[in-house]
């Protein structure tokens, strides 16, 4: 180049700033898109470590009816695994649930716990909420005791937080697709405004890589900004984003630790990103002899 290949930004200072803006709400988007999905999915599996279905069944229930129940509830598409517990592990559990001082206090032991099966449904599927009223079902057969099945309010909300992140990345996808373009259109752009000088580095045999390599600069600088601004935006995301997990299912997913390197891997993002999308847009056109004389001739007259 004749001049630094950054120079050219502040001749379209409004242009610049729009790329950047664009390329960064691309990347927030994503971040934010992949932060929800990490969020609920993180808040469903606490959701049902803390409100597991259980199974009680009678006391006079042999090993061959649990095994039998137990079999029936594994055909169910939505679940994916059923435990069969004996009465010291449904006391654990319950001294686990209770405080052992407190199940202490009330005075069972494990002579007085019925056998249980404990449902695991399978998370990202659809029907979570049925499985709680098929559960609620089983109460009709003689050889349950009792179904502790959790209320399904939480989990309808996020099951609509799901249907919500699945519907939001194919915006996401559009958006991202669009402000690519855009980047590459300036860039290619740039490089076109620019096509008398890369004619005269390729005239004193400047290689492919050089008459690449403005475009490609350009590209990793537009990509470090629009990454910078995508996390400054991230950062107060995802504190609120924890904050609404934490009081819908009472935990959440990031620390501040988490936010911040979740907004600081925006920036190395957007600095590949620019790259790739520089070094492909930068590709020199080639110059007929002819072409190479006339630009000579130019600059030599221009010159005098």
């Amino acid at each position: 180049m004749l001049r630094s290949p950054l120079a050219i930004f502040g001749e379209y200072r409004f242009t610049t700033v729009g790329v950047v803006l664009s390329v960064a709400m691309s990347l927030w988007l994503v971040a934010a898109l992949l932060a929800a999905a990490v969020q609920v999915q993180s808040a469903t599996e606490h959701w049902w470590d803390q409100f597991v279905p259980v199974v009680y069944l009678e006391a006079q229930v042999g090993s061959e009816t649990a095994d039998e129940l137990r079999a029936d509830i594994l055909e169910w598409s939505q679940v994916e695994s059923v435990e069969i517990e004996g009465p010291d592990e449904v006391l654990a559990r319950l001294q686990e649930h209770l405080g052992e001082e407190e199940a202490r206090q009330t005075g069972v032991d494990a002579s007085m716990m019925p056998t249980a099966l404990v449902v695991r449904p399978h998370l990202w599927r659809p029907g979570e909420v049925e499985v709680i009223a098929r559960l609620e079902a089983l109460n009709v057969r003689s050889a349950v005791l009792a179904v502790d099945a959790p209320e399904a309010g939480a989990l309808s909300w996020l099951q609509r937080a799901r249907q919500v992140v699945l519907g939001l990345a194919i915006v996401v996808f559009f958006g991202v697709g669009a402000s690519l373009v855009g980047l590459a259109a300036f860039l290619r752009r740039l490089q076109e405004l620019e096509r008398r000088e890369n004619h005269l580095l390729e005239i004193f045999g400047a290689t492919a890589l050089a008459l690449r390599r403005p475009a490609l600069w350009r590209g990793m600088i537009l990509g470090a900004a629009a990454g910078t601004v995508a996390a400054a935006g991230f950062w107060p995301w995802s504190i609120m984003l924890d904050g609404f997990a934490v009081e819908l299912v009472g935990s959440g997913t990031f620390t501040p630790v988490d936010s911040a390197l979740w907004a600081g891997a925006l920036v190395p993002a957007g600095v590949v990103l620019g790259a790739i999308t520089g070094w492909i847009c930068g590709r020199p056109t080639r110059t007929e002899e002819t072409g190479k004389m006339q630009t000579l001739l130019d600059w030599q007259k221009d010159s005098t």
